[in-house]
């Protein structure tokens, strides 16, 4: 099962490779498959080795605002300091260009950034 949900997550990737903003949530309750589609999902988006996929878990009793976005940023973070030198670097200069001192905000809800 989730074939069409499957679906709809791969068109929704499509949409932003050709450089329309997306945003998929992956919502419900527990133990219908949701963990299990988001693998899927992952596997079918990063398999050309060139597409990064985050995912986060929100917790109800999690008392950090944003925690599953500030948690899959985490993930990615640790995932960069296991790659090239060249890629951290190469993130790390786009951050700063791109935000400033704002980035000062984004290391306090981020805190391996």
């Amino acid at each position: 099962g989730r074939e069409a949900e499957l679906q709809t997550l791969k068109e929704c990737y499509q949409r932003s490779i050709s450089s329309e903003c997306e945003v998929a949530m992956i919502c419900g309750t527990s133990g219908i498959g949701k963990s299990m589609l988001s693998q899927k999902f992952a596997r079918s988006v990063t398999e050309d080795g060139e597409s990064i996929f985050l995912s986060g878990r929100f917790d109800k009793l999690e008392s950090q605002p944003l925690h599953a976005i500030s948690s899959a940023f985490d993930e990615y973070c640790a995932w960069v300091t296991l790659e090239e030198q060249s890629t951290a670097e190469k993130v790390s200069t786009a951050l700063k260009e791109n935000m400033g001192e704002e980035i000062a905000y984004l290391v306090t809800a981020i805190p391996n950034l």
